[in-house]
């Protein structure tokens, strides 16, 4: 069945603390401590699916998978290099474990004003099918991500109806899992979000998206994806003392 008679982003339960499990720390509608837990590290590049030229109040289908700089669909530049975010459909469902992209028409996107969409938006194109987002940055391997959560339901009539549950896996590069979280009471209208940062040596590889709720008539997407460096930046102090151990040793020898 495809996917798409109407939309449900996410409008996730507000939990001020972040949450630990694994090798990843989850701050979901608390972008002030996920900001704060990454401070230093560098900003490789953002993903909002803006660059389709869909017009304004459509949907179209497009094949899995949607890469970094590869034409598909209304995405006529593919998404952006910077985030090196690679988007497809998962058959699997919650099985999320191994990639499993439907491939024709794997995925949906909705242009803003699509039933209430209030931006361009992107997810699979069936029911009961999970959303990959697999991160592959020119800057190095992700070491935080920050993203809206999206929540499609067929009996939606608007951007805030029908809210439901999604649980959120997050991978290595090795596609090990790190840890789960699920957020609840989300649906389309783009006004909340969630944070994930990799501790430790971790680095993230992918992260999976899984509308639990009413399953066989749901659907997950996800929007506003921002991709960060594991590495930050070396402070001022740390690097006007590097050029003073340099110039030291400079003369020394």
């Amino acid at each position: 069945m495809n996917f798409r008679l109407l939309l449900s982003t996410a409008a996730v339960a507000v939990l001020p603390l972040a949450s630990a499990s694994a090798a990843v720390v989850f701050f979901p509608n608390n972008p002030a401590g996920f900001n704060a837990a990454i401070a230093g590290r560098p900003l490789l590049g953002t993903e909002n699916w803006e660059q389709s030229n869909l017009a304004a109040g459509n949907l179209m289908f497009l094949n899995d998978p949607l890469s970094p700089g590869v034409a598909n669909g209304p995405f006529t530049t593919g998404t952006g290099t910077g985030a090196g975010v690679t988007a497809q459909s998962n058959t699997g469902g919650a099985n999320s474990s191994a990639l499993s992209p439907l491939g024709v028409a794997g995925l949906a996107t909705a242009s803003a004003g699509f039933a209430g969409t209030p931006s361009d938006q992107l997810s699979p194109n069936n029911w009961n099918q999970s959303f990959d987002l697999i991160f592959n940055a020119v800057g190095g391997p992700a070491g935080a991500v920050s993203l809206i959560g999206l929540y499609f339901d067929a009996a939606a009539s608007s951007s805030t109806s029908t809210p439901g549950s999604l649980l959120i896996s997050v991978y290595d590069l090795s596609n090990v899992l790190l840890g789960t979280q699920t957020l609840t009471g989300v649906d389309y209208s783009q006004t909340d979000y969630i944070g994930i940062q990799a501790t430790g040596t971790s680095r993230i590889g992918r992260i999976n998206l899984y509308a639990s709720t009413n399953s066989a008539n749901s659907t997950a997407g996800a929007d506003d994806i921002s991709v960060y460096s594991a590495v930050p930046e070396p402070s001022s102090a740390a690097y006007f003392g590097l050029l003073l151990l340099s110039s030291l040793r400079r003369r020394r020898s």
